[in-house]
């Protein structure tokens, strides 16, 4: 079937609320999503957006200058907000990451590797909660259908050390964790 084109300015309009801000400011991602939601509704009231260089335009002058002067390209961050609330990354990621676990035989193993922070966040969510026994801290013995299902085989995210880095150096944000199924 024909793929359902999704416009991301329509996008923006509907995410300003709490969207941009929620996109761009809840992954730690960048505070100025509200300002540059709000600007972008004010511009295309005015005219449709046709070119990303008036948007990236938009979104520079709408961040503080200080801001603007660290973390790269301030348009960078808010494009990709767009194109993962446009894509449903987010949304399919929720949907991935409880199946992949769900899938798992007793002693299957599963590496996830987040490339940024909201990603990161579902996937820590995800896999702790199931390496979590659902007892009350005070039961002296926790039955087996209060076992966790996975056991945690990284402490947090890992992140690539310098060698790895240096061969690859687009890995710089990739967090990577691991479970192992031990039953229930």
């Amino acid at each position: 079937h024909p793929r359902k084109c999704v416009h991301p300015a329509p996008v923006a309009l509907r995410r300003v609320a709490g969207g941009l801000g929620g996109l761009r400011g809840g992954g730690g991602v960048g505070g100025s999503g509200v300002e540059i939601g709000c600007a972008v509704v004010r511009e295309r009231g005015k005219e449709a957006f046709d070119r990303t260089v008036r948007l990236a335009a938009l979104v520079k002058d709408s961040i503080a200058a200080g801001t603007r002067r660290t973390g790269g390209n301030p348009a960078m961050r808010t494009f990709q907000a767009l194109r993962i609330e446009v894509n449903g990354e987010l949304a399919a990621l929720e949907r991935a990451i409880p199946a992949a676990v769900e899938a798992l035989a007793l002693g299957g193993r599963l590496v996830a590797m987040s490339y940024q922070s909201l990603e990161d966040k579902i996937v820590k969510r995800v896999l702790v909660a199931a390496s979590t026994s659902t007892a009350p801290h005070d039961m002296p013995i926790v039955t087996e259908e209060h076992a966790p299902a996975l056991r945690l085989l990284t402490r947090g995210g890992e992140v690539p050390n310098a060698a790895e880095l240096e061969a690859d150096p687009r890995g710089q944000s990739v967090r990577a964790r691991a479970v192992e199924q031990s039953g229930r």
